[in-house]
């Protein structure tokens, strides 16, 4: 019974270490497996004594686990991400992990901006400032090779389109397997939607009006409605500056980092790569191209508002022109005008028709989309197959492209590397 006892204890002195996955993997089980290095010769279950002894054979076993083991000089130099109210009281961010807001291994990870509480949103907000450079364009980027990769597209936080304004800002989506080897960490990304959404933000002065003014007007509770239409055409004056904030951020961060970010609006560029440029490919700025996107509606719209005019003004001609005139040719033009109010009717119950259908099939993509979200969610997919998609090609109308606004993440074509060299 001593002879049994003593050699299985043997046995288990002398068998090897395990692995890191096993350790690391079967930590919170029970059970314990072994797995023996590839390099280890294959043992019985007794002890080869006339190959080694004892001795040699632990001082063996601990030289080829520490093969497979990692070292404790390794794990210490890991940095381990901060609590975010202790990253922003030391360096400014909650995402930071130093003062010049590196991106560390941890950023790789991430496929979004972890969600931060209100108190500490409020904090952050109130914290910094726009007037103040943040520390990403003093930290110059590492020598990293150029790589291509596909181009992402970031929604607008504004789910409907036909709701979307550049003020709202974007999905806190943060593609840390593209970004964080480039040298753009969770920091500097949220520091840049942040300077976007602060950009279209209205003044206390301009928030005021939009309130104030509907109830001048004694209006009740239609003034709400007005407050909210004010507050639109307010922020929709913002989109300049807007655009200028990333082009800024273009000029001195992304570029010398091989990266082209930019916003589009219905698939046309809308940002150019420096402040006051021109946009590549066009003899537009980005001024002018904003006012080309936003002059198309109120251009359909006065030209019906202008030809429901003529049409009145016609009519009143006649009526003025038919007193003059005997009564077969008033009746003439009696009929005539009939018959146009009969063509008017009908192209407006045509109109109507055509936005009627245009609502079912937006209620149909809706519930699509919904159904679609569902399944993905059982799935345990992430919520950036929706709102991340990639092509193969660097055109801004690519047919992935959803409408509306997008931010666009895309590597620095060639020619324009060189002008922002590293």
């Amino acid at each position: 019974m001593y002879s049994k006892t003593k050699s299985a204890d043997e046995d288990e002195r002398s068998a090897p270490p395990p692995s890191y996955n096993a350790a690391i993997g079967g930590a919170g089980s029970s059970t314990r497996q072994f797995t023996l290095p590839q390099d280890a010769p294959a043992r019985n279950d007794s002890r080869q004594c006339g190959e080694y002894t004892e001795k040699d054979q632990r001082k063996r076993d601990d030289k080829l686990s520490s093969s497979y083991l990692p070292s404790a000089s390794s794990s210490s130099n890991a940095v381990q991400p901060l609590a975010p109210m202790n990253a922003l009281a030391q360096y400014g961010s909650p995402y930071a992990i130093s003062s010049d807001w590196a991106p560390s291994a941890y950023d790789a990870r991430l496929t979004r901006l972890p969600t931060l509480d209100l108190e500490l949103r409020l904090k952050m907000r109130f914290s910094s400032s726009t007037s103040v450079a943040p520390p990403s364009f003093t930290r110059p980027p590492p020598p990293v090779p150029r790589s291509a990769f596909d181009e992402v597209y970031i929604a607008s936080a504004t789910t409907k389109v036909k709701k979307q304004l550049l003020s709202d800002g974007f999905d806190p989506l943060y593609p840390g397997p593209i970004l964080a080897p480039r040298n753009v960490s969770a920091a500097d990304w949220a520091r840049f939607l942040s300077d976007l959404t602060a950009a279209g933000r209205l003044t206390g002065k301009q928030s005021i009006f939009s309130n104030v003014a509907p109830m001048t007007m004694h209006m009740g509770a239609t003034g709400y409605f007005v407050t909210k239409a004010i507050e639109k055409r307010m922020k929709k004056k913002k989109d300049p500056q807007i655009c200028q904030a990333l082009e800024v951020w273009q000029a001195s961060f992304f570029s010398v980092r091989q990266l082209d970010v930019w916003i589009a609006k219905d698939g046309l560029r809308v940002t150019a790569r420096s402040p006051g440029a021109l946009l590549p490919g066009s003899n537009l700025t980005a001024e002018a191209q904003l006012e080309r996107t936003g002059s198309t509606a109120s251009a359909t719209s006065s030209s019906s508002s202008s030809s429901s005019s003529s049409s009145s003004d016609s009519s009143h001609n006649d009526k003025a022109h038919g007193q003059k005139l005997d009564r077969s040719t008033r009746k003439l033009c009696r009929e005539q005008r009939k018959l146009e109010r009969k063509q008017r009717k009908a192209e407006r119950k045509r109109q109507r028709a055509e936005r009627k259908h245009e609502r079912k099939m937006d209620r149909i993509d809706r519930k699509h989309e919904r159904k679609m979200d569902r399944i993905e969610r059982k799935a345990g997919k992430a919520r950036t197959s929706n709102c991340c998609a990639s092509t193969s090609g660097a055109n801004a109308k690519g047919a992935t492209m959803s409408p509306g606004w997008v931010l666009v993440i895309a590597p620095l074509p060639l020619s324009d590397g060189a002008t922002f060299p590293l």
